[in-house]
C-alpha cells in the first residue's frame, strides 16, 4: 500500500512540475509576443525585416497572392529592372561584333537575325 502511495505522490509531483514548466513556457512566449508587438507598433517596416531574415539566402524570386500586402516597394523594383535591362542592352550594342568573333549569325527570340550594325 505504501508503495502504490509513492508511485501516486511521485506521478502527481512530475505532473505539476510539467504543468508549471508549460505555464512558465507560455508566460516567457506571451512576454516575448508583448515585446515583439511593441518594436513593431514603433517600427511596422520590422515585420517585412522579420520575414526577409526567414527567406532562405538563395530565394530569388516570391510569389505573393493578389490580396497580400506587397513587401517591398515596388516602384523602386520596377526601376531597379528598367535599369539592368538598359545596362544589359547597352553592353550587348557595345559587344556586338567583340563577342562574336567567328561572324556567325547572333538571332533573338524570333530566330532572325539581329542587325549588328558594325
Amino acid at each position: 500500500m505504501l508503495a502504490a502511495q509513492g508511485d501516486s505522490d511521485a506521478i502527481a509531483a512530475r505532473a505539476k512540475g510539467q504543468a508549471d514548466a508549460t505555464r512558465l513556457t507560455a508566460q516567457a512566449e506571451a512576454d516575448a509576443l508583448g515585446f515583439i508587438n511593441a518594436q513593431i507598433s514603433k517600427n511596422p517596416a520590422l515585420i517585412e525585416y522579420m520575414y526577409i531574415q526567414k527567406l532562405a539566402s538563395d530565394v530569388k524570386l516570391v510569389l505573393l497572392p493578389s490580396n497580400s500586402p506587397f513587401l517591398f516597394d515596388l516602384q523602386s523594383l520596377i526601376n531597379q529592372t528598367k535599369s539592368r535591362c538598359r545596362r544589359s542592352a547597352s553592353r550587348q550594342r557595345d559587344t556586338g561584333s567583340e563577342r562574336n568573333p567567328g561572324g556567325a549569325q547572333r538571332y533573338g527570340h524570333t530566330n532572325q537575325p539581329i542587325n549588328q550594325g558594325r
